[in-house]
């Protein structure tokens, strides 16, 4: 039997272990732990949630812990009160970017579609861009999808003639009935997805659409779907607002499976109707930064305001306004004798390598590591990294790009692993030292995008405001024999990025 005496040693060692337990001063590694939990079900809805509690869960002290719930309470994840405490007002869905459709249906979803727009609109640089050239007008298709009665997203769908019949399927459990739909329509299988994740503050069109306020923080998808005889047949962006939803995308960077090639079936050609002005919630702003990232807007081109509003279909009051908008985020300078002059192309990071950018672009990045330390297991780690180790090991990094700060880098391995260096740091591939540190080469690689504010540190060391919307990505690297060996959270300013993938199907039209 135990006694007092024996009671009472026990519980000064485990004080005087928790007062030596190394504490992360990291806001955003509390922060990004806190939305994995949430997001994994480790956090539920309704949960109260106590700061005590969470200093022991994620070694980091109470500061941080703080901090970070302040955060989530902006996002509108959390709510605070004296009696209550902090408690978690809902969810977060995961939404799997990889297949045809919108959303990632849960138990008990009740969805309804309400169309805005269906028309013919004028081609833009970037209809053509990413549809045809030649074409003079696109179908635009734009809806509301609704959950439980409340905006879930805003979509905006164009296409050429052959694709204006093409019925919408919005949800995961229609997945199947997309496939046949879009083959039926197209007299070809669904062969890739490509996609472009952002995150913007909500203008006054989409914030009334989504019933949020205007600068509150979306998700934005943009999306090419590929038949599997090669050509582009759909372009949609799809606007979510980020409080509850992150992106998703599984990746296997050694699995190239073949596009299925059909013979195609002969569809009837639709011609195209009467084409008037576009009245699109879907803002000048983001089409203009999707024509600066796809280089259609080249670094340098002088802007002429009446050229663009010609070009894009839109008034020269709302490219005046999407200008603005670049100028704050740095992509374009504005000055009375100069005019308006592309500054910089938005970055670009693909989510379907280890490495994290192009490999062409390497020698633009470096790193700068801030701390290591080794930390009791947080209970989201056990379940990601599926490991029962009590320790695991935290490396954090600042990302240059081209001298200037790019992002905020957590990287979480076993302590019992030797430490990986990041290939900026090695001549060595990414490849090559993920298969030394681990034995097995890498195999899957697993994505969840958040949109997020910035605390004060990272604000900090990424050289921007506090409250400045970051594009958070939350990444899980999983080895041959299917252990899952590394997770990472990095922080990004969105303003400088979009984060991109182009998956091809596996074996069924829609997977």
């Amino acid at each position: 039997m135990t006694t007092a005496e024996e009671q009472y040693r026990r519980a000064t060692r485990e004080r005087a272990l928790r007062q030596h337990r190394v504490r992360l001063q990291s806001v955003a590694g509390v922060h990004a732990a806190l939305r994995s939990s949430l997001r994994t079900g480790l956090i539920e809805a309704d949960e109260r949630l106590d700061e005590h509690t969470l200093v022991d869960r994620f070694s980091v002290s109470r500061s941080a812990v703080r901090a970070a719930l302040g955060l989530l309470v902006e996002e509108g994840i959390v709510s605070r009160s004296p009696r209550a405490g902090t408690v978690v007002r809902g969810d977060l869905t995961d939404v799997r970017i990889d297949n045809g459709v919108g959303w990632s249906t849960t138990t008990g979803d009740v969805f309804r579609c309400e169309v805005l727009e269906r028309r013919w609109v004028p081609a833009t640089p970037l209809t053509r861009h990413h549809l045809s050239p030649d074409a003079e007008a696109v179908h635009l298709t734009e809806l509301v999808l609704l959950r439980h009665g409340g905006p879930a997203l805003l979509y905006a769908r164009f296409s050429l003639s052959g694709g204006v019949d093409r019925r919408l399927t919005m949800t995961s459990a229609e997945t199947a009935s997309f496939g046949d739909d879009f083959a039926r329509v197209y007299g070809s299988p669904l062969g890739q997805v490509g996609c472009w994740l952002e995150a913007v503050e909500a203008d006054e069109k989409v914030a009334a659409q989504l019933e949020v306020p205007v600068g509150t923080a979306l998700l934005v998808k943009s999306r090419v779907l590929w038949s599997a005889d090669g050509l582009p047949r759909e372009f949609s962006v799809t606007h979510y607002p980020a409080t509850h939803t992150t992106l998703s995308t599984e990746f296997r960077p050694r699995l190239r499976i073949p596009v299925p090639r059909r013979a195609r079936t002969a569809v009837e050609p639709v011609e195209p109707g009467v084409v008037g002005a576009r009245q699109s919630a879907l803002s000048v702003h983001a089409e203009l930064r999707a024509a600066v990232r796809e280089g259609l807007l080249p670094v340098g081109d002088r802007l002429n305001e009446q050229e663009l509003a010609d070009r894009f279909g839109v008034s020269r009051n709302s490219i005046r306004r999407g200008l603005a908008q670049l100028a704050v985020e740095g992509v374009v300078r504005r000055a009375p004798r100069t005019g308006t002059v592309i500054e910089r192309r938005i970055a670009d990071l693909p989510l379907d390598t280890g490495r994290g950018w192009h490999r062409t672009e390497a020698w633009r990045y470096r790193a700068e590591r801030l701390a290591v330390a080794t930390v009791p297991t947080p209970p989201f780690l056990s379940r990601i990294l599926s490991t029962s180790e009590p320790e695991v090991a935290v490396t954090e990094y600042r990302i240059l790009r081209d001298g200037r700060p790019f992002g905020v880098y957590l990287l979480y391995s076993r302590a019992s692993l030797p430490h990986r260096p990041l290939s900026t740091d090695s001549p060595v591939d990414f490849d090559e030292l993920f298969a030394r540190t681990h034995g097995s080469a890498v195999d899957r690689i697993d994505s969840t995008v958040h949109a997020v504010r910035a605390d004060g540190r990272t604000a900090r060391l990424l050289d921007v405001s506090p409250g400045t919307l970051l594009l958070l990505r939350e990444r899980v690297l999983v080895d041959e024999q299917g252990r899952p060996c590394e997770f990472s959270h990095g922080y990004f300013p969105a303003a400088d990025l979009s984060l991109s993938t182009r998956t091809p199907v596996r074996g069924t039209p829609a997977a």
